[in-house]
């Protein structure tokens, strides 16, 4: 079963909700596979030291939700022959309810620490930090700060100058940091995107992203801050855009830079936003980004759905067609075959990730997705919820789909009206089909450097 699926019960402590991926056995189970993609060589250092030949030495955090898995990637694939990467110590403060993991843990010989600054303090190269939004700023400057490489999961971080708070700390450190975007070491994302510089499909025009991904009560209850604008006094901003469906943002404005391993640059956002569930953020948007006079990108985004749709994506060019979805990128150039570019799925995309961030700790060539690539995704969610309030759609224009576990507020008609919009790159209200819609609101994020807070709450309004 998709391991996304809202009626699967969520561990309450879980992170961040990460893409669908295969179990850490998986990964480890391709035997060759793997050790190919996650393998480092012996580098030379910018000050003509020799890097080190053996396994890369991580520290990781948690226990529950998706830093179980994280662990469990960590931990097989460093009882693999001649392993690229060693699990040295993990950071879990609730050593009642793990009591069973960590035994296990320690009888493999791995330290288990309830104190960050006790981790951090570990002989250890690296750490995965597979945190809550809040804490990703905090733990990767003092991670940092230690001397750590650090592997982040997505979002970058809460609000655009957090995200800027990080890529100072990193330059500061020399180290590097990979945020958690699976598809950017994917060599199928590389591949399109050479195909796109190169002009194969004319010159790029729009892009659309389409995706419906159905989540409830059990969703936003499984932690303290799914669902919230922000938390312990730092801005979160879940949503759609920040969390489970951020990959494509990220995704597409990697797709749209003006080189290989950059991403476009948004200098103007235009959204709306709107809600129907019982959350403070908002669980659908329609936004259009600009970048400079390179072509637009209009996203469609919500869980108050039906049905499971997307991501869809269809990137429209002067002389042809990029269409993609989870597997596969299909280009249609004019005058000529279409062609077929398969995407990595399952457990694979955990080891290229993995895998991208090794070489970029070894000082290697690395597709690793860097806090500067993930800035754009985060400066599109901090101006769409500053420039556009968040309105409720009125009950009667949705329905709730209760089962014994769970309760989804579906839209009606939402997977159609999207379908149509992303055909004629309209947001909601533009298109006429939504009668619920508010005008969307647009912020110039040329100069754009803080988020000042939701639109609502600086005397902004739709």
């Amino acid at each position: 079963m998709d391991p996304m699926d809202p009626v699967d019960p969520v561990d309450p402590v879980d992170p961040v909700e990460p893409e669908p991926r295969g179990s850490a056995s998986d990964a480890s189970d391709r035997g060759g596979d793997v050790a190919n993609e996650l393998s480092v060589t012996n580098t030379t250092r910018d000050d003509g030291s020799a890097g080190s030949a053996g396994p890369i030495v991580f520290g990781t955090t948690g226990l529950g939700g998706f830093a179980a898995h994280a662990c469990e990637v960590l931990g097989e694939l460093s009882d693999v022959a001649d392993p690229a990467v060693r699990l040295h110590a993990v950071c879990e403060p609730d050593h009642v309810r793990h009591a069973e993991a960590i035994a296990d843990l320690r009888r493999r010989g791995v330290r288990v620490l309830q104190d960050f600054d006790d981790l951090l303090a570990e002989p250890v190269e690296a750490v995965w930090l597979p945190l809550p939004i809040h804490l990703h700023r905090p733990f990767t400057e003092r991670a940092l700060a230690a001397g750590k490489a650090v592997l982040c999961e997505k979002p970058a971080a809460g609000c655009i100058q957090d995200v800027d708070a990080m890529i100072a700390a990193q330059r500061r450190s020399g180290l590097p940091v990979a945020v958690g975007y699976q598809h950017l070491p994917d060599p199928a994302t590389l591949s399109l995107k050479r195909r796109l510089l190169a002009g194969d499909i004319g010159t790029v025009r729009r892009v659309t992203v389409t995706a419906c991904w159905p989540r409830g009560d059990a969703y936003y209850g499984r932690n303290d801050w799914a669902g919230r604008l922000k938390h312990e006094g730092a801005w979160v901003l879940d949503s759609p855009a920040n969390n489970a469906l951020a990959h494509q943002l990220n995704l597409v404005m990697f797709l749209l830079g003006p080189e290989v391993l950059r991403a476009a640059t948004p200098t103007a956002v235009e959204a709306e936003l709107y809600r129907a569930c019982p959350i403070e953020s908002f669980n659908t948007i329609t936004a259009r980004v600009t970048s400079g006079a390179g072509p637009m990108a209009c996203f469609f985004l919500t869980h108050a759905c039906r049905q499971r749709i997307g991501p869809i994506i269809a990137i429209e060019g002067s002389r042809g067609r990029v269409e993609g979805d989870d597997q596969r990128w299909r280009l249609r150039i004019r005058g000529r075959d279409v062609e077929t570019i398969e995407r990595v799925t399952d457990g694979r995309r955990s080891a290229l990730l993995l895998g991208a961030a090794l070489h970029g700790i070894r000082d290697e060539h690395s597709t690793m997705c860097t806090l500067e690539i993930a800035r754009a995704q985060s400066l599109i969610v901090s101006a769409a919820n500053e420039c556009a309030a968040i309105h409720d759609v009125p009950r009667s224009f949705f329905d709730e789909l209760r089962t014994s576990e769970d309760c989804i507020r579906a839209i009606s008609g939402i997977e159609s009206i999207f379908e149509q919009c992303a055909d004629r790159s309209e947001l909601l209200h533009e298109s006429g089909l939504a009668p619920w819609s508010r005008p969307a609101s647009k912020l110039d994020v040329t100069e754009y450097r803080h988020f000042a807070g939701p639109a609502k709450a600086i005397g902004r309004s739709a």
